[in-house]
């Protein structure tokens, strides 16, 4: 009797065990399965970061290139048998032509004592003479200018003013002019139809000989 109770105590103790250990196995399955879901939504949670890509690019010095050289602006002064005498503004290079395009010659301007093809510069003084002023022969007048052009070319450092052309204030910029005698050289060639050579001007009183030595080389007709 004793032997049956005692086996019938130890199925009841394994039993018991068996029972534990099914927890027990259930229990780790569901850790596991926990921790697996864990790991995976932790994984698609996951922002992936990419390595970022430099949009900064080289700075490169842009250079343009100068196509044409920058004309000098200068000024001229316009007189005489046009419309619209002045200052105007031109552009080295530019011909007497192109600028009387602006300032409108009159019908009784005589264009054939002015060269329309001399190259302006700045400063000058374009004076467009009217019909009968100018006397003496336009052949003469031509020569005349060419020869004054090229010796100012060749002119040592300072500019010739044009005594045909000039105002009173540029002819008093002249060694040895004042005011005086600028005014007796716009007289002078009012009434004569202008100077047809640089010694003409020792008509001028005041002017001798030691005098137009030592301006003849600043000035021209």
């Amino acid at each position: 009797m004793n032997n049956f109770l005692n086996k019938s105590a130890m199925l009841d103790k394994f039993n018991a065990h068996k029972q534990l250990v099914g927890i027990a196995v259930v229990t780790v399955i569901t850790v596991v399965i926990l921790l697996i879901r864990s790991i995976t939504m932790t994984h698609s949670n996951e922002t992936i970061t990419e390595p970022k890509v430099s949009e900064e690019l080289p700075v490169q010095n842009e250079v343009t290139p100068q196509i044409e050289e920058r004309q000098k602006q200068i000024k001229v002064d316009v007189k005489g048998a046009v419309k619209y005498s002045g200052v105007y503004d031109a552009k080295q290079g530019e011909r007497i032509q192109d600028v009387l395009k602006h300032a409108e010659v009159l019908p009784n301007a005589d264009l054939d004592a002015v060269n329309l093809s001399q190259e302006i510069r700045d400063a000058l003084v374009i004076y467009i003479p009217f019909k009968g002023e100018v006397k003496t022969d336009k052949f003469t007048l031509y020569q005349s200018s060419a020869s004054s052009v090229q010796s100012n070319v060749q002119n040592n450092g300072h500019e010739k003013v044009n005594i045909n052309q000039a105002e009173q204030s540029q002819l008093e910029g002249i060694p040895g002019i004042g005011p005086k005698k600028a005014q007796d050289i716009i007289k002078y060639r009012t009434d004569n139809g202008g100077f047809k050579s640089i010694e003409e001007i020792k008509e001028i009183r005041g002017v001798g000989d030691k005098t137009y030595e030592s301006l003849k080389d600043y000035i021209e007709v």
